[in-house]
C-alpha cells in the first residue's frame, strides 16, 4: 500500500461497522490513500471524511497507483 492507491475496507471490517451501524460504505467508495501516520493509513474518503486515520489491516488495495 502507497501513496495513490485506492482502498476499500476489507469485507471483515464493513461487516463489523454494520453491525454498529457506522459508515455506509456503499455510500462512499473507494478511497485514496493520502499518507501514513504513527503506522497507520490517511485516506481521503469524500469531502465529509477528507483525511481519515484508518488501520491497515482493515483496508485493502483495489486499485495500485503504479
Amino acid at each position: 500500500m502507497k501513496i495513490g492507491d485506492l482502498v476499500m475496507p476489507t469485507q471483515r471490517a464493513q461487516t463489523q461497522l454494520a453491525l454498529l451501524n457506522m459508515h455506509p460504505w456503499d455510500n462512499i467508495g473507494p478511497g485514496v490513500v493520502l499518507g501514513f501516520s504513527a503506522g497507520e493509513v490517511v485516506v481521503y474518503w469524500n469531502e465529509e471524511f477528507s483525511s481519515e486515520l484508518e488501520y491497515i489491516s482493515q483496508l485493502e488495495v483495489i486499485n495500485d497507483c503504479t
